[in-house]
């Protein structure tokens, strides 16, 4: 098993970071990549609390992505598993963590990692959660 890590900075204060990424109407409103539609945003914000998110292709059937968060710390730490896909292509129980920083400027150090990943989706995942942060950014912009 591989593992992905990025490291980017958001221009935003880490307060309003932690919160896209935690409060499901604002996750609903970045997680925008193109192509796809975010339909149905679920969180639950506390260790043991659930998230879904649901997700179309253009031209597509809703999947979903969903798991458990293991770690809440505010605007520092997000742990979570991470299952997507469907019965063929079953990506399950992996393990994503998100730490924040401030920095000196007021922008946030973001990192994530993705561990657990097959190696053959290694790739896939680090083009898709890039893709996924450029929303962020541009959002916050």
């Amino acid at each position: 098993m591989k593992q992905v890590r990025i490291r980017r900075v958001i221009p935003a204060k880490i307060e309003t970071v932690f919160r896209l990424w935690t409060d499901a109407g604002s996750v609903r409103q970045w997680w925008q990549i193109e192509g796809y539609s975010t339909d149905i945003v679920e969180i639950d914000l506390k260790s043991g609390g659930a998230y879904r998110i649901g997700m179309t292709p253009e031209g597509g059937q809703i999947f979903y992505i969903s798991g458990v968060f293991n770690q809440v710390e505010w605007a520092k730490r997000l742990a979570y598993t991470w299952t997507s896909g469907d019965a063929e292509d079953l990506i399950k129980d992996t393990r994503v963590q998100i730490e924040f920083a401030e920095l000196a400027d007021g922008s946030t150090e973001m990192i994530l990692t993705h561990d657990d990943l097959r190696d053959q989706l290694c790739e896939a995942y680090e083009r898709g959660w890039n893709r996924l942060i450029d929303c962020l950014i541009l959002f916050c912009q």
